[in-house]
């Protein structure tokens, strides 16, 4: 009577059993929670860096030639008394370079300045006594030809003293200098130089500076940028 319940239980017990391992089983099987990823260490080299400039350098080859250049003489001669610019030295336009002996020529402008002075002062006098009618239209004519021949003999001299200075004609640099001082120096009638002067701009390239570059045969070109400094024809 008592095998048939005790069948039943070990039944229930047996279900029960399979019950918690597939409960246990379907636990174990589930997905593991993902890993926080892990952080790569990496060498990293900080710069510091500030504002500064950029130059490009051009290598050109070939000999430098002056775009323009004059050999200077002076239109008189006479020894030398003094150099006034030095070769290497930036002059500008109209500049004395060289002086030579002018002692005699500035006696002679001052006293040609000296009878232009009273010449003036005559012509002023005859011109009144002319509308005033006290002299004649013939005497007022030699009065004015006096006084014009006075005011040529006055720029003369004057030419002449200016003229016994080597002076530049353009803003330049001396590029050569054939005198010295105390030598005699021979006037352009001679043939002989006493300064060669260049422009400025044909002797270098300098930073920011407008430039033309052209090659032999070919047209120039006028380029503007920066330019590297220092580069100067010997």
């Amino acid at each position: 009577m008592n095998r048939p319940r005790e069948r039943k239980n070990t039944v229930r017990n047996i279900l029960v059993v399979a019950g918690l391992l597939a409960a246990l089983g379907a636990a174990g099987c589930g997905k593991a929670p993902a890993a926080a990823p892990r952080e790569v260490a990496r060498n990293v080299r900080v710069l510091e860096l500030s504002a500064t400039s950029l130059a490009e350098y051009h290598e050109i080859s070939g000999p430098v030639a002056p775009v323009r250049g004059a050999d200077l003489a002076a239109e008189e001669s006479g020894p030398i008394t003094a150099i006034r610019a030095a070769k290497g030295a930036r002059v500008s336009a109209g500049q004395v370079l060289v002086e030579q002996e002018r002692t005699i020529l500035k006696a002679e402008m001052d006293a040609a300045a000296s009878q232009l002075k009273t010449q003036d002062f005559n012509l002023d006098r005859v011109r009144q006594l002319h509308e005033a009618g006290k002299v004649s239209e013939f005497d007022l004519l030699n009065a004015e030809s006096a006084q014009a021949q006075v005011a040529s003999l006055a720029d003369i001299s004057r030419r002449r003293w200016e003229r016994a200075a080597i002076k530049a004609p353009f803003a330049g640099i001396v590029a050569e200098r054939f005198v010295e001082p105390g030598r005699h120096g021979h006037g352009r009638a001679a043939g002989r130089a006493g300064h060669r002067s260049l422009p400025p701009e044909a002797l270098g390239l300098r930073y920011g500076h407008r430039h033309r570059v052209g090659a032999r045969g070919m047209p120039p070109k006028c380029r503007s940028g920066k330019r590297a400094s220092g580069v100067w024809a010997k």
